[in-house]
């Protein structure tokens, strides 16, 4: 799992699933 994130918005993107989260948080990707 990795997390990118792009200025002061963090987005959580799955590569298993090719799904991003716009509005999520670095540490919150469980």
């Amino acid at each position: 799992m990795h997390v990118a994130t792009v200025g002061d918005n963090c987005i959580d993107f799955y590569f298993k699933t090719g799904q991003a989260f716009p509005g999520g948080n670095a540490i919150n990707v469980a």
